[in-house]
């Protein structure tokens, strides 16, 4: 992973406003600091102890240097870090960089870790991946965009979409296109949607060798932003056609006090 100082000279060859951030990028770069809490949520747990981390320190260490250069970047603003590189160009390496950090801090910590504490492991972190989701919608401005209806009909079917729309400026939105998901079905109270930034549609080869755990855990995100935006929503996910389709629904109020989200 290519380290760089945010302060590399600037290339004069460049006009300052190809170099000038605009809005799109702002917000590309934001989710994708929001896409890396679910790595943050790990190291953290990593760096406290917590849960059955228990690695090896040359371990520990090799997990917490290649997720550095990012967690230093992060202090600066992106028009501090673009250095000669325009706008695009940078979170294009940003991208690479935030998706391949994650995919190998997860095979690290799957590998160091002994066959029969696998699946505890990786249940561990997709546990932290959901409170990262959830964390993410209560500290932003997410929920002051979208006010679920307390009736599901006729307003459900308004607000399901509301759902997707929200989803797409967000940590698993789609950065190499407007739509983040392609709807297939559309009912009263449900939609099903392909996700286009599936982690198995990111073409980056190490997350291509553990896209289905990655999966699984970016749908756990998915899972906890949508609890924290209400309780009532729920999602399912299957593969289809090469894709992961999403089925989104909105729990009738009434059974809302007799069950709860899996």
């Amino acid at each position: 992973m290519q380290s760089r100082s945010p302060q590399q000279p600037w290339n004069s060859n460049q006009t300052w406003n190809i170099r000038e951030p605009s809005p799109a990028d702002q917000k590309k770069y934001k989710n994708l600091y929001d896409l890396f809490q679910i790595t943050e949520e790990w190291l953290d747990a990593i760096e406290n102890s917590k849960y059955l981390f228990s690695l090896h320190p040359q371990i520990k260490k090799q997990i917490f240097s290649l997720n550095e250069w990012i967690k230093k970047n992060l202090n600066y603003s992106l028009k501090d870090q673009i250095g000669a590189l325009t706008p695009t160009d940078y979170i294009n390496e940003f991208f690479s960089n935030i998706w391949n950090s994650q995919a190998w801090t997860l095979k690290l910590l799957l590998k160091e870790t002994i066959d029969d504490d696998k699946a505890t492991t990786l249940n561990q972190l997709i546990h932290l991946a959901w409170r990262a989701g959830f964390k993410n919608f209560k500290k932003g401005p997410h929920k002051h965009k979208i006010e679920p209806s307390k009736n599901p009909s006729p307003k459900s079917k308004r607000t399901l979409q509301d759902v997707l729309t929200l989803l797409n400026d967000s940590a698993i939105a789609n950065y190499n296109a407007e739509k983040t998901f392609l709807i297939k079905k559309e009912r009263s109270n449900e939609i099903h949607a392909y996700f286009l930034s599936c982690p198995h549609q990111i073409n980056i080869a190490p997350v291509q060798e553990s896209a289905n755990e990655l999966c699984n855990i970016h749908f756990q995100w998915l899972k906890g932003f949508l609890y924290a935006l209400d309780p009532r929503f729920v999602v399912t996910k299957e593969r289809e056609n090469n894709f992961c389709k999403l089925s989104l629904s909105y729990r009738d109020a009434r059974v809302d006090d007799k069950s709860s989200l899996n």
